[in-house]
């Protein structure tokens, strides 16, 4: 049923994307935004537009079935990176010393000052 469904719809919904993302990735640098963050704002134009076409151009979908989708796909994420979090956690640490966050960050991971008019002294 899927192909038949992709016979149907594949067209549109690829141009759709296609055109959505390519309207996506050049309105955004208006904002002076940088080239990855294009990108992600590309991708996600994309998909939110790939997703919407399924329900609107298709009888047969169900927006809840599209929201079941959704809260699965959140437990899974969060799941996940529950357990890497917890695993770096456990091995190499998520936190910055105390002496490294009372001397500020920018020092010990840059080797400078990033705002050296509110230094100490």
């Amino acid at each position: 049923n899927v192909v038949s469904y992709f016979a149907q719809t594949g067209l549109v919904v690829l141009v759709l994307n296609i055109l959505m993302m390519l309207i996506a990735f050049y309105w955004s640098g208006f904002f002076g935004t940088g080239i990855s963050q294009k990108k992600a704002i590309a991708i996600e134009c994309g998909l939110q537009n790939g997703t919407l076409a399924v329900v609107l151009s298709n009888d047969g979908a169900s927006l809840s079935i599209q929201l079941l989708g959704i809260v699965m796909i959140g437990a899974f994420v969060t799941v996940t990176s529950s357990i890497v979090w917890f695993i770096l956690a456990m091995t190499i640490g998520v936190r910055a010393t105390k002496e490294d966050e009372i001397n500020g960050l920018d020092i010990s991971e840059c080797g400078l000052e990033g705002y050296p008019e509110f230094s100490k002294g």
